[in-house]
C-alpha cells in the first residue's frame, strides 16, 4: 500500500442540503461479493503528490468521469477545507464537499445520468460503482452501508454545523455515545 502522511486513502463527501435535510453523494459498489453503499473514494496510488490528488482522481473515476470539468474547482476547495473526517485506524480522510449552488442542477440528475449511461454496461476495472445516489445523512437505512460509510456517518452526524439536521436531538457529549461503529 501506498501512503501520503500515514493516511492510505481517501474520498470525497459531497453533500447538499434540500428540504432541511442533509444529504450526501454515494454509490452503490461490490465489497466481498455483496453490493453495498460505500463512500466515493479510495486507496493512495504511487503518482498521487497529496491526499486531495487521490480524492479529487478516485472521485473522479467512480462518477464515470462525468464531472471532469469540476476537478480543479473541487481540488481548489478540498485542499483548503477543515470539513475533514480523519479515521485513523482506517488511515483515511474524508473531506466534505458543499455543492454550490450554480452546480446544484447537475449534482442532482448525477445519479440519474450515471444510471442511463453505464446501466446495463460490462463493468470496467475504471468503473467501480454500480450506482450512483443521494444519501439522506439523519434518515436513510444504513444496514446496507459499509463500514467505512458507517463511520464517517456517525462522525457527520456529531458534527455542530448539521446538528440542526439530527430529526433525533439528542446531544453526544462524548466521542462515542450514541455510536454502533467504534473506530
Amino acid at each position: 500500500y501506498y501512503q501520503i502522511n500515514n493516511i492510505r486513502a481517501g474520498g470525497l463527501l459531497p453533500y447538499k442540503i434540500q428540504n432541511n435535510k442533509l444529504y450526501i453523494l454515494i454509490n452503490e459498489e461490490y465489497h466481498n461479493k455483496k453490493l453495498v453503499n460505500n463512500s466515493l473514494g479510495g486507496k493512495v496510488d504511487l503518482d498521487d503528490h497529496n491526499i486531495e490528488e487521490t480524492i479529487v482522481r478516485e472521485f473522479t473515476e467512480e462518477t464515470g468521469y462525468l464531472l471532469t470539468d469540476f476537478k480543479n474547482d473541487i481540488y481548489k476547495k478540498i485542499t483548503k477545507s477543515n470539513d475533514r473526517i480523519k479515521l485513523d485506524k482506517a488511515k483515511y480522510i474524508g473531506i466534505l464537499y458543499k455543492i454550490s449552488k450554480k452546480n446544484k442542477k447537475i449534482w442532482n440528475i448525477l445519479p440519474k445520468l450515471y444510471s442511463e449511461i453505464f446501466k446495463g454496461k460490462l463493468v470496467l476495472s475504471h468503473q467501480e460503482s454500480i450506482k450512483l445516489k443521494w444519501f439522506d445523512v439523519f434518515n436513510d437505512d444504513m444496514k446496507s452501508n459499509s463500514y467505512l460509510l458507517n463511520l464517517l456517518i456517525w462522525r457527520i452526524r456529531k458534527m455542530k454545523k448539521f446538528k440542526k439536521f439530527n430529526k433525533y436531538k439528542k446531544n453526544f457529549k462524548n466521542k462515542n455515545d450514541g455510536c454502533l461503529f467504534l473506530e
